[in-house]
């Protein structure tokens, strides 16, 4: 068994991404959340993995953990302010196989529920889309949180963090953690 090696990928393949997204897929198997959101169909989980994951791979940073050159954990972040950046034509793209999936039932749930979270990742620039009241709470609770006035725009938010089931407790998140923790210290 070789060492685990850790490096940012900035140009994953497509073999990559899609092999994070299983990890991932397999980390919210039974989530209730998820379920709800994915109107319990596999394929639309899958539409919601992979935008999740190349949200990352276009914008933030995607960290990766393999062993004999396979994936067995991954990263992602947003450094300070990146998430502000990402135009909404191109977040809409990554969207759009999702939310072609979802019914009109499940589009309005998205709309009202679920949206706030991902529109909130641009501050106060995505209230139109969500209700004023909603578009509040969230970034005041992080900035809570954080103890910044920003919230997550003022530092590295770590997004996804996915270890292999059969390679959790080995120390990967941690290994996983320590590049980044490095670059903000």
């Amino acid at each position: 068994m070789s060492p685990v090696v850790i490096q940012r990928v900035l140009a994953p393949s497509d073999a990559l991404v899609e092999e994070a997204v299983s990890l991932l897929l397999k980390a919210m198997e039974g989530d209730p959340f998820m379920y709800v959101a994915c109107e319990g169909n596999e394929t639309t989980r899958a539409h919601m993995a992979r935008m999740m994951v190349r949200e990352h791979v276009c914008w933030g940073e995607f960290w990766t953990a393999t062993e004999d050159d396979e994936l067995v954990g991954f990263m992602t972040w947003f450094p300070p302010q990146s998430e502000l950046a990402i135009p909404k034509d191109e977040r809409a793209k990554l969207a759009a196989p999702f939310m072609a999936a979802l019914s009109g039932d499940g589009k309005q749930y998205i709309a009202t529920v679920v949206r706030f979270f991902m529109s909130r990742l641009i501050g106060n620039h995505g209230t139109d889309r969500v209700s004023p009241q909603m578009g509040e709470e969230f970034p005041q609770f992080v900035a809570q949180c954080i103890g910044t006035p920003n919230g997550k725009h003022d530092g590295w938010w770590l997004r996804i963090a996915m270890t292999r089931t059969d390679k959790q407790r080995q120390g990967i998140c941690r290994k996983l953690l320590e590049p980044v923790r490095q670059k903000v210290s």
